[in-house]
């Protein structure tokens, strides 16, 4: 097939002026589909080993062998994240590994940087190469098809080094993300199980924790007045990773039945369905706000980053899931909830472990933050250096 001259990119690196060629994916590259073997998750159980075992979107297992050894682009062949893109869709993998029925197995051919096909495969939209109906899904032939737009391999490369880098900052920075985590969950166990104590002021011991009902040290599910006339509403999806993602706008006539907890500043919110999750939030925020009924609202006694904590304690949620009822959606109530009884130490202590555990939740999320900004700022580029 003779190449077509397209236009080139809004952003170009100095010194490359060539322009750009439209070529069809499988023209520049061999599909390595027929090699693939699927195993059911009982055969792998069986064959525990030391290689890689890649599904639509990554590395899902490991097994005994491999079936290929090469430099491969994997591309998603079904499943919703070739529409909603929340987990990478196309991706490098390297030397030996084992490939499901899941994803497309993509060889470039001499001239194609596999580094910039790979950057230009993950920039692409699917939508109009979806031919899945009740679940998204990438025939291959139709993949065969995807016009891609290429300049000559010296400007392939130098695109898909900068780009590289990158996503060198972005692994950097959930790695660092990841530590984080791994310290404050350890650090977390050692307070709790009183095996690491604060100091006070004067360098002394405090006074041994008390053991106390939850009902005893805050208000679940205050009293309060009707629904003001427009709230925003935080419904159990609202609430990602402790952090309030979704505001529903709704007025007092339409509000559903589950909107009763009005909430005020320092509230904590404690998921009550699905409580092994975790996703509680301490809501921090002035106006009207009112949650559903799947949470509990807490309104502390104690200092509220402390209890906020211990509500996330491996202790405290066994405790939780072991009064829950249900099986498809575990859930608990307010009664059995206050019942609960927790480990608490004097208001000095309480504090001096609410504000470094809220520290260490405040390193996290600007790593959060600074990974998201990164993509961004790619996404951005990507959009101005591919045609």
């Amino acid at each position: 097939m003779k190449s077509k001259v397209v236009d080139t990119p809004k952003l170009r690196f100095p010194g490359f002026i060539g322009t750009w060629e439209e070529q069809r994916l499988g023209n520049v590259a061999d599909f390595l589909d027929e090699r693939r073997i699927p195993l059911k998750e009982a055969d792998r159980s069986k064959r525990k080993g030391p290689y890689p075992y890649y599904g639509a979107s990554g590395i899902i297992d490991y097994v005994d062998d491999f079936i290929f050894d090469d430099e491969l682009i994997l591309l998603g062949e079904d499943g919703e994240n070739i529409l909603s893109r929340a987990l990478p869709l196309a991706f490098r993998v390297s030397g030996k590994c084992w490939v499901n029925n899941h994803a497309h197995v993509i060889k470039p051919k001499e001239k194609t940087c596999i580094d910039f096909l790979c950057q230009y495969l993950e920039n692409l939209s699917y939508v109009e190469y979806n031919t899945g109906t009740a679940q998204p899904k990438l025939n291959q032939e139709i993949c065969k098809r995807i016009p891609l737009r290429l300049p000559a391999l010296p400007e392939q490369q130098e695109i898909a080094g900068f780009l590289s880098q990158i996503d060198k900052k972005v692994r950097q920075l959930a790695r660092k993300k990841d530590l984080l985590l791994k310290y404050k969950k350890g650090v977390m166990r050692q307070l709790f199980d009183q095996k690491c104590r604060f100091k006070d002021n004067n360098g002394d011991d405090f006074p041994e924790w008390e053991t106390k009902r939850l009902g005893d040290i805050c208000q679940i599910n205050p009293p309060s007045a009707g629904l003001p006339e427009l709230f925003f509403y935080i419904d159990l999806d609202s609430v990602e990773s402790g952090k309030l993602n979704k505001e529903t706008v709704l007025r007092r006539d339409d509000a559903p039945s589950r909107a009763q907890r009005i909430l005020n500043k320092g509230d904590i919110l404690f998921q009550m369905v699905r409580p092994y999750q975790r996703n509680n939030l301490i809501f921090d925020r002035d106006g009207s706000f009112v949650a559903s009924t799947g949470y509990a609202q807490i309104r502390p006694r104690i200092d509220t980053n402390f209890l906020f904590q211990s509500l996330l304690t491996d202790s405290f949620v066994g405790n939780v899931v072991r009064r829950c009822t249900g099986t498809s959606y575990p859930a608990i109530n307010s009664e059995d909830l206050a019942e609960i009884n927790i480990a608490v130490p004097s208001h000095n202590e309480q504090k001096k472990m609410g504000d470094f555990l809220h520290g260490l939740d405040k390193k996290i999320d600007f790593v959060i933050q600074e990974i998201e900004r990164v993509r961004m700022f790619k996404k951005g580029l990507s959009q101005q250096m591919f045609v």
